[in-house]
């Protein structure tokens, strides 16, 4: 873990976390971000889960918002990305309430983005899992899908892990991507879109977390359901740059 700048580096930096249904882990995960940055200010988005979460055990610099319905992590990180610009913070992070993403690696996410290497800064997972099945071996195929195809449309710079959430964004980069409008799973949009712009991008590798509770809300529809959203995202972007 790459150490912070100074003491108070964490200041102007907001963690958000979207959450559906994962409450079970929540609290520790904000008590491991304050571990790390104790002078953050964290967002927990409840994304309509089934039953209302409880945030009664929150602090002062621990917010939360309730959305009426589930509208997906790029609504989410939307509503992130708004307080952020409105509230004047620098960088922002996204870390998944699962509890698959090494909370102890914020730093090294952020520090790229403070000394001013890097405007978006992805964490990488070199564990991927790949379980036996067809409905795993689909998803896996999908995966590849969409980092050749980032790769493709970014001339390279798209990162080797597209579909990673854990993720720093500079303030230059949430003022940028918050123009476009994002997807339900909006992580490659999010990359391709930020190395069309131009947007330094960095890649810093992880280890993922087994996963703390529930289970993942990619199944093979929607797997199949990403993939042709996608596509149409690479088809306009396709037709957008003709007509430049």
């Amino acid at each position: 873990m790459t150490g912070l700048p100074s003491d108070s580096a964490g200041a102007s930096v907001l963690v958000f976390s979207p959450s559906l249904n994962d409450v079970e882990h929540l609290q520790g995960i904000v008590v491991a971000i304050r571990a790390v940055l104790p002078d953050c200010e964290i967002l927990l988005i409840d994304d309509g889960s089934d039953e209302p979460i409880s945030f009664a055990w929150a602090d002062a610099r621990t917010l939360h918002v309730r959305l009426p319905d589930n509208f997906g992590i790029g609504v989410c990180t939307h509503v992130a990305l708004d307080y952020a610009l409105a509230n004047d913070h620098q960088i922002v992070v996204r870390v998944d309430a699962d509890g698959q993403h090494p909370i102890e690696e914020i730093p090294a996410l952020i520090t790229h983005i403070q000394r001013g290497e890097a405007d978006i800064v992805v964490g990488s997972r070199v564990n991927r899992s790949f379980e036996p099945g067809m409905a795993s071996f689909a998803k896996h195929m999908v995966r590849i899908y969409f980092t050749q195809v980032a790769k493709w449309m970014t001339g390279g710079r798209a990162p080797t892990d597209v579909n990673t959430g854990f993720i720093a964004l500079s303030r230059s980069a949430v003022a940028t991507l918050n123009r476009f409008e994002f997807d339900r799973y909006p992580e490659p949009q999010i990359l391709v879109l930020g190395c069309r712009k131009m947007l330094r991008v960095k890649e810093v590798p992880i280890q993922q977390n087994e996963r703390m509770s529930g289970a993942s809300s990619v199944t093979l529809v929607q797997a199949l359901r990403l993939l042709y959203r996608f596509n149409l995202f690479v088809l306009y972007e396709i037709l957008r740059g003709r007509g430049r």
